[in-house]
Protein backbone atom coordinates (compact mmCIF):
# COMPACT_ATOMS: atom_id res chain seq x y z
CA UNK A 1 0.00 0.00 0.00
CA UNK A 2 1.26 3.34 -0.89
CA UNK A 3 1.20 6.07 1.56
CA UNK A 4 -0.73 9.09 0.48
CA UNK A 5 -0.39 12.38 2.19
CA UNK A 6 -3.60 14.39 2.80
CA UNK A 7 -3.27 17.98 3.80
CA UNK A 8 -6.07 19.15 6.08
CA UNK A 9 -6.82 22.84 6.00
CA UNK A 10 -8.60 24.38 8.92
CA UNK A 11 -10.11 27.82 8.41
CA UNK A 12 -10.35 29.82 11.58
CA UNK A 13 -12.52 32.93 11.71
CA UNK A 14 -12.65 35.62 14.30
CA UNK A 15 -16.14 36.61 15.56
CA UNK A 16 -16.59 39.47 13.11
CA UNK A 17 -15.60 37.42 10.06
CA UNK A 18 -17.63 34.44 11.28
CA UNK A 19 -20.90 36.44 11.35
CA UNK A 20 -20.20 37.83 7.86
CA UNK A 21 -19.32 34.45 6.37
CA UNK A 22 -21.60 31.90 8.06
CA UNK A 23 -25.42 32.11 7.78
CA UNK A 24 -26.68 31.56 11.32
CA UNK A 25 -30.42 31.87 10.61
CA UNK A 26 -32.67 28.79 10.84
CA UNK A 27 -34.30 28.94 7.42
CA UNK A 28 -33.26 25.38 6.81
CA UNK A 29 -35.48 24.17 9.66
CA UNK A 30 -38.71 25.75 8.36
CA UNK A 31 -38.79 28.78 10.63
CA UNK A 32 -40.63 31.75 9.10
CA UNK A 33 -40.27 35.43 9.67
CA UNK A 34 -43.02 37.64 11.09
CA UNK A 35 -43.53 39.14 7.62
CA UNK A 36 -44.01 35.66 6.14
CA UNK A 37 -46.47 34.76 8.91
CA UNK A 38 -48.50 37.92 8.27
CA UNK A 39 -48.50 37.21 4.55
CA UNK A 40 -49.95 33.73 5.14
CA UNK A 41 -52.58 34.91 7.67
CA UNK A 42 -56.23 34.59 6.58
CA UNK A 43 -58.05 37.90 6.24
CA UNK A 44 -61.73 38.62 6.66
CA UNK A 45 -61.98 39.00 2.89
CA UNK A 46 -60.34 35.57 2.46
CA UNK A 47 -62.79 34.06 4.95
CA UNK A 48 -65.87 35.37 3.15
CA UNK A 49 -64.49 34.42 -0.25
CA UNK A 50 -64.02 30.85 1.01
CA UNK A 51 -67.38 30.91 2.80
CA UNK A 52 -69.15 31.87 -0.44
CA UNK A 53 -67.27 29.19 -2.36
CA UNK A 54 -68.10 26.50 0.23
CA UNK A 55 -71.62 27.70 1.12
CA UNK A 56 -73.50 24.69 -0.31
CA UNK A 57 -70.85 22.24 0.91
CA UNK A 58 -71.44 23.28 4.55
CA UNK A 59 -74.10 21.10 6.23
CA UNK A 60 -77.19 23.01 7.41
CA UNK A 61 -77.30 21.49 10.91
CA UNK A 62 -74.78 20.37 13.52
CA UNK A 63 -74.48 16.65 14.03
CA UNK A 64 -74.31 16.93 17.83
CA UNK A 65 -77.62 18.60 18.75
CA UNK A 66 -76.48 22.13 19.42
CA UNK A 67 -73.43 21.97 21.66
CA UNK A 68 -69.84 22.48 20.63
CA UNK A 69 -68.05 19.41 19.34
CA UNK A 70 -66.44 18.80 22.70
CA UNK A 71 -69.75 19.22 24.57
CA UNK A 72 -68.89 22.55 26.16
CA UNK A 73 -71.47 24.76 24.47
CA UNK A 74 -71.36 27.09 21.51
CA UNK A 75 -67.80 28.26 21.85
CA UNK A 76 -66.42 24.78 22.35
CA UNK A 77 -63.64 26.16 24.53
CA UNK A 78 -60.45 27.93 23.58
CA UNK A 79 -59.87 30.89 21.37
CA UNK A 80 -60.15 28.86 18.20
CA UNK A 81 -63.75 27.82 18.83
CA UNK A 82 -63.01 24.28 19.92
CA UNK A 83 -62.54 21.05 18.09
CA UNK A 84 -64.26 20.40 14.81
CA UNK A 85 -64.32 16.64 15.31
CA UNK A 86 -67.60 15.12 14.21
CA UNK A 87 -68.63 18.23 12.27
CA UNK A 88 -70.35 19.90 15.25
CA UNK A 89 -68.77 23.25 14.48
CA UNK A 90 -68.81 22.78 10.72
CA UNK A 91 -72.42 23.76 9.99
CA UNK A 92 -74.55 26.77 9.15
CA UNK A 93 -76.42 26.22 12.41
CA UNK A 94 -73.19 26.57 14.39
CA UNK A 95 -72.21 29.76 12.53
CA UNK A 96 -75.64 31.28 13.20
CA UNK A 97 -75.57 30.34 16.90
CA UNK A 98 -72.03 31.58 17.42
CA UNK A 99 -72.61 34.84 15.54
CA UNK A 100 -75.96 35.32 17.28
CA UNK A 101 -74.31 34.93 20.66
CA UNK A 102 -71.58 37.38 19.68
CA UNK A 103 -74.07 40.10 18.69
CA UNK A 104 -76.56 39.35 21.52
CA UNK A 105 -79.20 38.23 19.04
CA UNK A 106 -81.36 36.48 21.69
CA UNK A 107 -81.56 39.68 23.73
CA UNK A 108 -82.55 41.58 20.59
CA UNK A 109 -85.23 38.97 19.79
CA UNK A 110 -86.67 39.31 23.29
CA UNK A 111 -86.75 43.08 22.94
CA UNK A 112 -88.39 42.80 19.50
CA UNK A 113 -91.03 40.43 20.88
CA UNK A 114 -91.78 42.81 23.77
CA UNK A 115 -92.15 45.67 21.28
CA UNK A 116 -94.49 43.56 19.13
CA UNK A 117 -96.69 42.84 22.16
CA UNK A 118 -96.76 46.55 23.00
CA UNK A 119 -97.71 47.40 19.39
CA UNK A 120 -100.55 44.86 19.49
CA UNK A 121 -101.85 46.37 22.74
CA UNK A 122 -101.65 49.88 21.30
CA UNK A 123 -103.51 48.75 18.17
CA UNK A 124 -106.28 47.30 20.34
CA UNK A 125 -106.51 50.56 22.29
CA UNK A 126 -106.59 52.55 19.04
CA UNK A 127 -109.34 50.32 17.64
CA UNK A 128 -111.40 50.73 20.81
CA UNK A 129 -110.96 54.52 20.65
CA UNK A 130 -111.90 54.58 16.96
CA UNK A 131 -115.04 52.52 17.66
CA UNK A 132 -115.95 54.86 20.47
CA UNK A 133 -115.49 57.86 18.15
CA UNK A 134 -117.67 56.22 15.49
CA UNK A 135 -120.37 55.46 18.03
CA UNK A 136 -120.28 59.00 19.37
CA UNK A 137 -120.43 60.49 15.89
CA UNK A 138 -123.34 58.14 15.03
CA UNK A 139 -125.20 59.29 18.12
CA UNK A 140 -124.75 56.16 20.22
CA UNK A 141 -123.85 56.72 23.86
CA UNK A 142 -121.41 54.43 25.68
CA UNK A 143 -124.40 52.73 27.35
CA UNK A 144 -125.70 51.79 23.90
CA UNK A 145 -128.57 54.27 23.78
CA UNK A 146 -128.95 56.69 20.92
CA UNK A 147 -128.73 60.42 21.19
CA UNK A 148 -129.33 63.18 18.67
CA UNK A 149 -126.53 63.99 16.24
CA UNK A 150 -125.00 67.45 16.59
CA UNK A 151 -127.48 69.96 15.17
CA UNK A 152 -130.30 67.38 14.88
CA UNK A 153 -133.70 68.42 16.21
CA UNK A 154 -135.59 66.23 18.65
CA UNK A 155 -138.27 65.56 16.02
CA UNK A 156 -135.65 64.52 13.40
CA UNK A 157 -133.89 62.34 15.98
CA UNK A 158 -137.14 60.47 16.79
CA UNK A 159 -137.94 60.05 13.10
CA UNK A 160 -134.44 58.73 12.33
CA UNK A 161 -134.32 56.28 15.22
CA UNK A 162 -137.86 55.05 14.49
CA UNK A 163 -136.95 54.45 10.86
CA UNK A 164 -133.76 52.57 11.89
CA UNK A 165 -135.77 50.47 14.34
CA UNK A 166 -138.34 49.56 11.63
CA UNK A 167 -135.52 48.66 9.24
CA UNK A 168 -133.92 46.41 11.85
CA UNK A 169 -137.26 44.80 12.59
CA UNK A 170 -137.85 44.22 8.88
CA UNK A 171 -134.38 42.70 8.51
CA UNK A 172 -135.06 40.42 11.47
CA UNK A 173 -138.41 39.25 10.05
CA UNK A 174 -137.05 38.57 6.57
CA UNK A 175 -133.87 36.96 7.83
CA UNK A 176 -135.66 34.05 9.54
Amino acid sequence: MAEEKINLVKDVYNKRDYLKTIDISFRELGATTVAQDLEQETTVEDFFRLYNELFYDIPPRSSNNGSGANGSGVNGGGAGGGSTAGGGNNSHEYLVRQSGEYINFERDLEEIEALRREIAELREELLATQLENIELSAGITPSGTRKPLPGESKRDFIARTSKEARERAGDNNTGQ
